[in-house]
């Protein structure tokens, strides 16, 4: 910590939950947030009324303000004994959650499957504009199927996909023909977007719904844990 009842934002109203810290390293951020290791940042949270100026320690906090410097809001914190070795081990538990993530999508997955795009088109191939900001604006991708590792594909497998950059489909995976790997699909989706906007069919709408084919022991792996 630099200094008490300090900010480095002039939109800060200074109280004595506040302080000015000196960011030595950054271990994880937003890939939207620049890395600001080496800067002066605001830092507020109940640890500024009682570590005294010089003392270092490893905080976990939220975005508050940006501007020609960053505020942030302390959500948690270790001192230097605690946080000896906390690369490794933020790096193991993201590890653990990935993996849990994944088998959490695995068998959510009505149909697992190997394949290949070939072809993308509108839905209906006929392009409508979208009638709202949310909008998902479906797009039609068609599969060739290598292998079906969970339930069983159709002769023709369509995967509907939202091609809308809005917050409610912004991470959802976008096809384009050659595009290959692993595709968990559910039937009818319920989980995502407005309910007006939900449609029948195929769909793979979170990230870690379409994997590359490096990943397919792993998927295979969690599949067999699940029979």
């Amino acid at each position: 910590m630099r200094k008490h009842r300090a900010s480095t934002l002039s939109l800060v109203e200074v109280s004595e939950m506040d302080a000015v810290v000196g960011v030595d390293k950054v271990l994880r951020r937003p890939a939207a947030v620049i890395d600001f290791s080496g800067q002066e940042v605001t830092l507020r949270g109940d640890s500024m009324l009682e570590l005294e100026v010089g003392r270092r320690a490893l905080f976990a906090a939220d975005g508050w303000l940006y501007g020609n410097s960053l505020a942030l809001i302390e959500v948690a914190r270790m001192d230097e004994r605690q946080s000896r070795n906390a690369e490794k081990r933020i790096e193991e538990a993201e590890q653990r959650a990935a993996i849990e993530a994944r088998q959490i999508r695995v068998r959510r997955a009505d149909l697992v499957v190997v394949g290949r795009v070939e072809k993308t088109n509108p839905r209906g191939e006929r392009e409508v504009p979208p009638v709202s900001e949310h909008d998902p604006v479906w797009w039609e991708a068609w599969l060739q199927v290598d292998s079906v590792e969970k339930g069983k594909a159709p002769g023709r497998l369509r995967i509907l996909f939202p091609s809308s950059l809005d917050e409610y489909w912004y991470e959802s995976p976008k096809f384009s023909p050659g595009d290959a790997g692993v595709f968990l699909l559910q039937q009818n989706q319920q989980e995502r977007g407005p309910r007006q906007y939900r449609v029948r069919g195929y769909t793979a709408l979170d990230p870690l719904d379409f994997e590359p084919r490096e990943r397919l022991d792993e998927i295979r792996s969690l599949l067999e844990r699940q029979r």
